[in-house]
């Protein structure tokens, strides 16, 4: 990893570095950062809920139904997201 410094916007030279080198650890030792599943599952269970709010809850009122299946979705997805991460810092895959 060459991590010359030459260019103008050290920051974002840093940070794309840190990012790639993040990705090399995630595909070559399939190692995770802290609140990764957390993240991934609850963005997943708010489009899920969005869909569900739109779909079963729409016979309440619109706005009802939506914020209903967004709560529901953002709390499964960051309850199984939480889980998950759990089982990865137990079987050592976390950074």
């Amino acid at each position: 990893m060459k991590l010359d410094s030459n260019s103008l916007n050290r920051r974002k030279y840093y940070k794309k570095a840190l990012n790639d080198f993040k990705n090399y650890l995630k595909e070559t030792y399939s190692l995770t950062t802290k609140g990764y599943y957390t993240q991934l599952y609850g963005g997943l269970g708010l489009s899920f809920g969005l869909l569900f709010g739109v779909a079963i809850l729409s016979n309440l009122e619109r706005s009802l139904g939506l914020s209903l299946g967004l709560i529901a979705g953002l709390v499964v997805g960051s309850i199984m997201g939480r889980n998950k991460d759990a089982q990865a810092k137990i079987s050592g895959k976390m950074l």
